[in-house]
């Protein structure tokens, strides 16, 4: 029987506003404020910022967040924004962090991880956790943290963790206590993006090194968490880090999100090809960001994000086979209305993608990231779904 080391959370259970909408975003404009005449330049600066992180990669300097349009606009909506999709995840369940545990953010940019932690698990702030941020831009780095310590302030809550700022790049080596836990979060896109797509072998040595380079820094029983945006160059990287986390080292094993060992079924990358991702609706998202996306015509209405947790040393693989001939799935999407009145969503499974069907009360009980456990009553048919190229499995 296969772990649910993960599932999508509900940032609004039963409407009540959690942590991120009542005091996170509010705390980041009374931190950060902005003069009424440079606010209402505030939805240009993010499109611009958008444009630079996105299609104009090319154009961006080392260290563009220095400049403070840019940075407001980080903090602003790039920030909240990738701190909600990391709390969509129920960390709690897949890093199990634990008491005098050391945490290594690589290009932590405005201490991200570091939020995101808070946010989503306010029991952690009673323990005593040892954080090292690195990044190359300290400016960015003293932003998190100065917007950390108001967090405190505006909830009433200390943390009893250490946070070490150190400025450095990705891939170097620092006077640092090996890890329990290190996270990459959208920073190994800075590697691969300009390596051209089909050229999978250079891929491939890029990730091997990313993995040698990780597997470094942490203990002996050391986690590495690794998200990327959920598009499909950085699916085709994960998977290409999947395979070397496995094939390439004799430590490590995949916790999350995969349902097996085998070769990833998803390679991705190119064009009508499929990746790793994971989609969600952000109707339980703060309501001061989602208007801020929309005066930036940068609306959205899902989010989605890549990611992979690979453990050392593990005792047993956290993955496993079903049983009774059955097959583990992941749910990788939200609701799709089908033809002939039913109901699916979008799975993962050792073969590749699968369109996981039925009537829509059934469909309704899952939910993005859910692992569909033996025994499960679903045959994996030899129908192709048209559209996807998924095979159909149905409930």
């Amino acid at each position: 029987m296969t772990q649910n080391l993960f599932s999508i959370r509900n940032m609004q259970t039963d409407g009540k506003k959690t942590f991120l909408h009542d005091i996170f975003y509010d705390t980041i404009e009374n931190t950060f404020p902005i003069k009424h005449k440079f606010l209402q330049e505030l939805t240009h600066d993010v499109a611009q910022l958008s444009l630079l992180l996105t299609k104009d990669r090319s154009m961006r300097k080392a260290v563009y967040l220095n400049d403070n349009a840019a940075l407001n606009a980080y903090l602003r909506y790039f920030l909240p924004w990738n701190v909600y999709r990391l709390c969509k995840l129920n960390l709690k369940e897949m890093l199990n962090i634990k008491n005098g545990d050391t945490i290594v953010d690589l290009g932590a940019g405005p201490l991200t991880m570091v939020l995101a932690l808070r946010t989503a698990m306010p029991e952690l702030l009673n323990l005593k956790l040892n954080f090292f941020c690195i990044d190359k831009n300290m400016k960015i780095m003293e932003s998190g943290k100065k917007l950390f310590y108001a967090l405190d302030l505006k909830s009433g809550e200390s943390a009893n963790w250490n946070i070490t700022l150190i400025k450095g790049g990705f891939g170097e080596r620092f006077s640092i206590p090996k890890a329990n836990l290190l996270c990459a979060l959208n920073v190994c896109n800075e590697i691969f993006w300009n390596i051209h797509q089909a050229d999978i072998p250079s891929l491939a040595i890029a990730a091997k090194k990313q993995v040698a380079y990780f597997s470094s820094l942490v203990t002996a029983n050391g986690k590495v968490f690794v998200v990327e945006p959920g598009v499909p160059r950085c699916g085709q990287f994960l998977s290409l880090m999947r395979n070397s986390f496995l094939y390439d080292t004799d430590s490590f094993k995949i916790e999350a999100p995969c349902t097996h060992e085998k070769a990833c079924p998803q390679s991705g990358g190119k064009r009508g090809s499929k990746w790793c991702h994971f989609t969600f609706s952000t109707t339980d998202a703060p309501d001061k960001l989602c208007a801020l996306s929309a005066a930036c015509a940068l609306s959205k209405e899902r989010a989605s994000l890549s990611f992979l947790l690979a453990a050392k040393n593990l005792n047993t693989c956290a993955c496993g086979a079903g049983t009774g001939g059955t097959i583990p799935l992941r749910i990788t999407s939200d609701i799709i209305q089908l033809p002939s009145y039913l109901t699916g969503r979008y799975a993962c499974y050792e073969g590749g993608l699968a369109l996981v069907c039925g009537t829509k009360s059934k469909i309704e009980k899952y939910t993005c990231g859910t692992l569909l456990q033996a025994p499960l009553q679903c045959s994996i048919t030899k129908q192709i779904d048209k559209k996807s190229g998924a095979f159909i499995g149905h409930l």
